[in-house]
């Protein structure tokens, strides 16, 4: 029985210093610097092998506890162009990554450009990337799919260029937008295939134009020519709109070329303010009214070219 008893302390004892130490020394490991270029080594190769394209990363670590730090992320298009660089991302891993998709949450991206563009072939770049995300070979398990929960996004910056760019004396350029500075905090967020969608909050940032978006919060959703908004509020430099419902529907997203005839839009705002010096970045015409309208309720329906709007 004394033999039992010492084998058994023995087993306890190995057992304890293993749980003790097995952490430590995983730490100590990840952080030495051929670790951590294997670990980069194997993210880039998986990246890479899943976009048909070439991804890089200049530093890679990854924590015990699920936590993962990536600095120098890079994704090119399919002409050679960036498409996605990432500064600076520090997240936590929900679940081990595997090809049905991956978790993230409390996280922090800094610094980085999405660079969407209009390809020789009038396709856009994103486009093609995001087909390799769709995997129609695994219908029963589904398409890859990527959720972040609570993730605070810091200075980024959007670029939509078409290869005719309108180029008008005042206002956007549909065919070459760059939405500059962008912070925000964004919950729920999913991308699944073709679709992504989630629940964004001090959204502020300001277009090339000009035009300067102090906050946008409210859900969203974008699926092959649709975006959905609900529950909006947007506050621009002289307007607070509040929108319960915002749609724009295409029939792809070819239909965005021609944005101004092609994209029907479908919403209503409530109790809202609205000055003309904010719409006119959309409607030049509009810049010489200088007038502002407070307490609106409305609904709008069609394209841009075709507008029928209802005010009360």
């Amino acid at each position: 029985m004394r033999k039992v008893t010492k084998i058994l302390l023995k087993v306890l004892s190995v057992t304890l210093l293993f749980l003790i130490f097995c952490p430590i020394v995983l730490t100590l490991v990840v952080e030495l610097p051929t670790v951590q270029n294997f670990l980069v080594g194997k993210a880039t190769k998986y990246v890479s092998k899943k976009l048909e394209t070439e991804v890089s990363i200049r530093r890679i670590k990854i924590g015990v506890l699920g936590s993962l730090r990536v600095d120098g992320f890079y994704v090119e298009d399919y002409q050679q162009d960036t498409l996605l660089y990432v500064d600076k991302l520090r997240v936590y891993l929900s679940r081990i990554p595997d090809q049905d998709g991956v978790t993230l949450r409390n996280g922090v991206v800094s610094h980085g450009v999405l660079n969407i563009k209009e390809t020789p072939e009038g396709v856009m770049n994103i486009k093609q990337v995001v087909a390799r995300l769709s995997n129609k070979d695994r219908e029963k398990k589904g398409d890859f799919m990527l959720k972040v929960e609570d993730v605070r996004v810091d200075d980024f910056s959007l670029v939509i260029e078409q290869k005719e760019h309108r180029e008008p004396t005042y206002g956007v350029d549909y065919g070459d937008m760059h939405i500059e500075h962008m912070s925000a905090f964004v919950d729920d967020f999913f991308l699944h295939g073709g679709r992504i969608g989630g629940y964004i909050r001090n959204f502020s940032t300001i277009e090339h134009c000009g035009f300067m978006v102090q906050n946008f919060t409210g859900r969203f959703l974008v699926d092959k020519g649709l975006v959905e908004l609900s529950d909006f509020e947007i506050m621009a430099e002289k307007s607070d709109i509040r929108l319960p419902r915002l749609t724009l529907r295409g029939e792809d997203w070819s239909a965005y070329k021609d944005f101004i005839h092609n994209v029907v839009i479908e919403g209503e705002i409530y109790r809202s303010a609205a000055s003309s010096d904010d719409i006119a970045h959309f409607a030049p015409r509009m810049l010489p009214w200088n007038i502002a309208v407070r307490g609106v309720n409305a609904k709008v329906k069609g394209t841009v070219a075709d507008m029928k709007v209802d005010v009360k």
